[in-house]
């Protein structure tokens, strides 16, 4: 296929699978007794072949994990590295180690000073079976003391015990959620919506937003070159990568990190997911193969993942899929040709 290619913006390291937590829905199963992880050599060299071929377009480096802070010193001489090359750097973590203010502020001083732009602290249940909440609260408060940006993202489900509210009903975090200034804050507060990525059948989607809206694209395709541990680059964010082999695209050892990216544009299920969305795709599969549906809830990458579950619906796209190619590539080059002009 003859498309235009999409620029990545953003470079994401999961720089290991290691984690101090072991939350039993974790979508790479990170526990602690994992030993893999990007080499500071490696991930200097991935970083500057990125740029080497998309200088103009990426903005932000992401380090994120497992646990990216387990990295210990080395974390300092990436965050560095990524910002003396006009990168804005930004690292997600659950927070283990902000044990108090204190340690919180010394250890995110360090980061800023290396060039840490941006914060990013994940909780919920899960996570504070292994990370307290005030873990949380310390980091939070140390983040924006030190001019920060710093977001937190809480998982939700219908039976989530700790809520958003938490943090907005906090007094220590008053002034920092709702600052006297006029200013804009700092700090954020997000829902994210709660993945399922195993059998916890006590789970269910009953009260999350219903993703219905056939005109709804996956936005982390086609935006960030993303490498695991195993120096294999991801098509998406990641969440579900270990689960779906096509959204893994290649050893970066093996081949060059543009030729991987850029191969992407020529599989038109990939670009069917970007423009259209999976749950237009899924309604497809479903209507030749005259399945009743309902609505799909949860998170997007769960409907992504129900197109790959089983076979047969892979088949029916492989007969078909030319009934949809039209439509799906003029929509892509629009918006392509849009974007590349902007």
């Amino acid at each position: 296929m003859d498309v235009t290619i999409i620029p990545p913006k953003t470079i994401s390291l999961l720089t290991t699978y290691k984690c101090s937590a072991v939350c039993k829905n974790c979508c790479f199963g990170c526990n602690p007794r994992i030993r893999e992880q990007l080499s500071v050599d490696e991930m200097k060299s991935y970083i500057d072949k990125s740029l080497s071929a998309y200088r103009s377009t990426l903005k932000v480096l992401v380090l994120t994990g497992g646990e990216c802070m387990l990295l210990g010193n080395k974390i300092y001489e990436i965050i560095k590295h990524g910002k003396e090359n006009g990168l804005l750097v930004r690292i997600v973590t659950n927070g283990y180690w902000a044990k108090s203010y204190r340690i919180a502020f010394n250890k995110l001083q360090k980061l800023k000073n290396a060039g840490l732009y941006e914060i990013n602290f994940s909780t919920g249940d899960d996570h504070l079976e292994w990370v307290p909440y005030d873990n949380i609260v310390n980091g939070c408060m140390a983040s924006v003391d030190l001019g920060l940006t710093c977001i937190v993202n809480v998982e939700k489900h219908d039976k989530s015990i700790f809520k958003v509210e938490r943090f907005f009903k906090d007094e220590r975090l008053k002034s920092y959620l709702f600052p006297t200034n006029n200013e804009k804050p700092n700090l954020k507060i997000e829902s994210g919506v709660w993945i399922k990525f195993n059998k916890e059948s006590e789970i269910t989607y009953k009260d999350l937003i219903v993703y219905n809206d056939n005109s709804k694209g996956c936005t982390t395709l086609f935006n960030t070159i993303s490498i695991n541990p195993y120096s294999q680059m991801l098509a998406c964010c990641g969440l579900t990568s270990e689960y779906i082999i096509p959204l893994r695209l290649g050893s970066v050892k093996e081949s060059e990190i543009k030729h991987l990216y850029e191969s992407q544009f020529q599989d038109f299920l990939k670009i069917w997911l970007f423009i259209e969305g999976p749950m237009s795709i899924l309604k497809f599969i479903y209507e030749k193969r005259k399945v009743q549906y309902g609505f799909i809830t949860g998170h997007i990458c769960n409907i992504c993942s129900e197109i790959f579950k089983e076979r047969e619906n892979i088949e029916i796209l492989q007969l078909h899929y030319k009934e949809a190619m039209a439509r799906v590539l003029l929509k892509y080059s629009l918006y392509a040709k849009s974007i590349c002009l902007t």
